[in-house]
């Protein structure tokens, strides 16, 4: 048993009177991650007010303390969800409650239960936010003790959504009544679309909602109409004390954001039949009423088998469509479940075309459900049994290991993580004992979804003429030796041009060191790139100047590490590049005496194409100083040489005490005078984020004694922020401030000021975090109060969206920082980023920047005057 846990088991026994460390072995067994289970059962338990009555059942009932910490282990977000409505621990308590989903019937009665009580408009709203929490810790609690099958899951968090929603309706509709002094039945259905129109929902899905009008409506009736629509918009997406109930995506009505809110129904007749695209009909495919009124139901669904069952479809058509999904495939790394290539998409595609195409007049193949469609196909003779088979088993695993993504902080994310903890916790939730079994299941589902993908559906992926046509592909392989032959090879290999065409499209800065690397691009070709975990083994870097095949060495594992992410594979870009820096690192400092501390992005590992490395050097006081300053001179000179040869890693060394003034290196007594005498406050700002790469632990710990060892009070706060105001309007142009990705409103650097105030806030939680990495920062400021999960979630999501964009920024050789203004680069970097186009990246960016900055501000609000 850890330390911390048998501490936190200490504190647990003595507040509840209750020994429980002998059966933390078996409650412990299912769970992912004992630790943070421990952490959050504390606070759970601190809520109560006879926590060891709870302790009391499950020590007489384990395999529900089983469950429990399995749940708490699996998600922060469940668990700050029972620690701020203790009284909806006791589901977990109740075998019975466990036992199916509710009805939506069973739910509409509940909610109306909870409405009763309600003393106002917001009163509605919140009970209708607790009843949703509630009901998705039943869910999840059952989802991850599997006592039903997932498709069960699904739809039971549907039918939860159909069931909050129709009730939401009546809510808004007798407040907007109430408000404006008027009378009358509500005007508008609602119509589901995509997972929720086929009760496929995820726990952190958006649901794509359309409003439907009543038929002949005045001009003011229809003008307080869309008023209603957009207080129910408000209603569901809006946060609250409890958060919001859904994200909302309004977007698949007639012409999309550019039309109105809502629409009669005759409206919806006309634009089908006339206006929208293929893929449009396909998306019509899942839709179905959620509420309002029986008519409107008939009429939508017969609208739905005329649109999408009563004609055939002509080649172009199908083609277009075809053509639409290798550009939503190209939105997607191999890292992603939903969009890669073999992913979700994949299968409810194929499906969905399928249904499409033989569906007229069989109301069998008309289903929503992607599963029940497959089942049906196969059934028709339209697929053969093994290939139902296997679809059906791929996609019920892919969607579950979504899940298990999501439910961690209730993050809409389709990508398998690649921190090393996250991986093996997702792996031991889906059942695996360790992530080498995981990760080999997932790719042999990955590769039977693609394979069936490819032979069902004609004309996918890229060719050869293609790929002559793109200039960073030509750039990259033309001025290798033999390029005619490697043109030859990638004609008869699929594989090989999905590979280099992704990375030329989405790396096009990378070609010219590409073309200068024949070995890297051999691994890219026979695929050994995605295979190979990349060797940083340097030795030849130590010692005198490095040579050619030293150099060399270490940029191909550079480069090889930069397409493993292009590619999907891997951790994150930071974290892999920041890993291949401290091994050179390493390897140069290697017998120098030297301890070399990172600071700033290198030390969370947020570096990204271009970025220098901070460093400080240290010695220890037994050392030789002037041979260790001569030591940092020869590791510059080393530095230098190895980034003139074309490597990217630079050094910069000016953060060190007395900045340019002072030596290169500095003593351990040097560095406590520094630090109890001139040290600025900037300086100790600029310490808190570092991370020991090479030397000695005593030494770092003085760094870390430095940042968080002394007093900071409201005075000190202020001129923090006004040192932040400062460096925003002197370091970033006007023009850019809303569109630089590190310095602007609300990007990186508000992220990492917010994070870093608040540790100094609280220094026990800046001594405790034990890690740069921001998400570990940001949990440890979660465990000790300085933040609520909200707001923690709304930095670790802006945190990975504003990384993956800038570094997706530097690959595609566009300025550096900066969010282009023009439109064609937009809608690249939207692409690679997963979104439609630049006009939805651009809200992307406001939107979550506009929430960064919000907890920015509240955080300068809280800690300075």
């Amino acid at each position: 048993m850890l330390e911390a846990e048998a501490a936190a088991l200490d504190r647990i026994e003595r507040a509840s009177g209750r020994h429980v460390a002998d059966h933390w072995p078996d409650w412990s067994l299912d769970c992912a991650r004992p630790l943070e289970a421990l952490h959050r059962l504390e606070r759970w338990l601190g809520q109560l007010s006879s926590p060891g009555l709870l302790l009391d059942y499950w020590i007489a009932t384990p395999v529900l303390a089983r469950l429990v910490m399995a749940l708490l282990g699996a998600s922060h977000h469940l668990a700050d969800l029972v620690a701020q409505n203790p009284e909806t621990g006791a589901i977990l308590s109740e075998p019975e409650q466990l036992r199916r989903p509710r009805t939506v019937a069973e739910l509409q009665e509940e909610a109306r239960r909870l409405l009763a009580h309600s003393v106002n408009y917001s009163h509605s709203l919140d009970r209708l936010r607790f009843l949703k929490q509630r009901e998705t810790l039943r869910l999840a609690a059952m989802d991850l003790a599997r006592l039903v099958e997932p498709q069960v899951v699904w739809m039971g968090i549907s039918d939860l959504a159909e069931a909050v929603i129709s009730i939401l309706r009546e809510v808004v509709w007798e407040h907007y009544l109430a408000s404006h002094g008027r009378q009358g039945k509500c005007p508008f259905s609602i119509v589901a679309f995509g997972k929720f129109g086929g009760r496929e929902l995820n726990f952190s899905s958006d649901i794509d909602l359309v409003f439907v009008l009543e038929p002949d409506l005045s001009e003011e009736e229809t003008r307080h109409a869309y008023r209603a629509c957009e207080l129910m918009r408000s209603a569901v997406a809006d946060k609250m004390g409890r958060g919001d109930l859904y994200r909302v995506d309004l977007r698949l009505r007639p012409y999309g954001s550019q039309g109105p809110i809502a629409c009669p129904m005759e409206v919806y007749r006309s634009y089908y039949r006339k206006y929208a695209e293929t893929w449009e009909h396909l998306a019509l495919l899942r839709s179905r009423v959620v509420a309002g009124e029986a008519t409107v139901a008939e009429d939508w669904e017969e609208l739905r088998k005329e649109v999408v069952f009563g004609s055939v479809r002509s080649d172009m058509a199908l083609e277009g469509l075809i053509h639409m999904r290798g550009r939503i495939e190209e939105l997607g790394s191999a890292n992603d479940l939903k969009r890669g290539p073999g992913g979700i998409r994949d299968v409810e595609f194929l499906t969905q075309t399928i249904q499409m195409v033989f569906g007229k007049g069989d109301p069998a193949v008309q289903v929503r459900q992607t599963t029940s469609a497959l089942a049906a196909l196969c059934q028709k003779g339209l697929l053969d049994a093994a290939a139902c088979q296997t679809l059906t088993d791929a996609y019920i695993f892919l969607r579950q290991t979504e899940h298990r993504c999501q439910i961690v902080g209730n993050l809409q994310t389709h990508d398998v993580p690649t921190d090393s903890d996250a991986l093996a916790a997702l792996s031991h939730a889906m059942g695996h004992a360790d992530s080498t079994g995981f990760l080999a299941e997932l790719a042999r589902h990955r590769k039977d979804v693609r394979r069936l993908y490819e032979a069902l559906i004609p004309g996918g992926g890229p060719r050869v003429s293609h790929a002559k046509q793109i200039p960073a592909l030509r750039q990259w392989l033309d001025p290798l030796p033999g390029a005619e032959a490697l043109w030859a090879s990638l004609a008869e290999n699929r594989d090989s041009i999905d590979r280099v065409v992704r990375i030329a499209e989405a790396a096009p800065a990378l070609a010219p060191m590409l073309a200068n690397s024949p070995a890297v691009t051999e691994a890219v070709l026979s695929g050994e790139v995605l295979e190979d975990p990349v060797s940083l083994h340097f030795e030849w870097l130590s010692g005198a100047m490095p040579n050619q095949r030293a150099t060399r060495a270490a940029t191909d594992a550079w480069l090889r590490r930069t397409l493993r992410w292009c590619l999907g594979v891997g951790p994150s870009l930071g974290q892999a590049l920041s890993e291949r820096d401290d091994a050179v690192l390493r390897c140069m400092v290697e017998g120098r005496g030297l301890t070399l501390v990172a600071l700033g992005s290198a030390a969370s590992r947020d570096t990204t194409i271009g970025s220098d490395v901070d460093l400080v050097l240290l010695c220890s006081d037994d050392a030789d100083w002037a041979v260790a300053e001569r030591s940092a001179q020869d590791l510059l000179a080393s530095v230098n040489a190895l980034h003139a040869s074309g490597d990217p890693l630079t050094v910069d060394v000016r953060l060190r005490p007395e900045g340019r003034k002072g030596s290169l290196v500095v003593t351990e007594t040097g560095f406590s005078k520094y630090e109890a005498g001139p040290m600025e406050l900037w300086e100790r700002f600029a310490l808190g984020r570092s991370r020991l790469v090479s030397g000695q632990l005593q030494l770092f710990d003085l760094v870390k004694q430095a940042a968080y060892g002394r007093y900071i009070g409201r005075e000190d706060f202020t001129v923090l922020a006004h040192m932040k105001r400062r460096i925003e309007n002197e370091r970033v142009n006007l023009k850019e401030r809303t569109r630089h990705l590190k310095l602007g409103l609300g990007a990186l650097d508000d992220i990492q000021w917010a994070i870093q105030l608040l540790l100094l806030s609280r220094p026990e939680a800046g001594m405790a975090s034990g890690s740069a990495d921001t998400a570990k920062r940001i949990d440890a400021l979660v465990l000790s109060g300085a933040i609520t999960s909200d707001d923690a979630d709304i930095l670790r999501s802006s945190h990975t969206f504003l990384n993956r964009l800038r570094a997706h920024v530097a690959l595609m050789g566009y300025p550096a920082d900066v969010l282009p203004e023009n439109p064609d680069r937009l809608a690249k970097l939207a692409t690679e980023m997963g979104l439609v186009d630049g006009n939805e990246l651009l809200r992307e960016f406001a939107h979550r920047t506009s929430q960064t900055r919000l907890v920015f501000e509240k955080t300068i609000a809280l800690l300075a005057d």
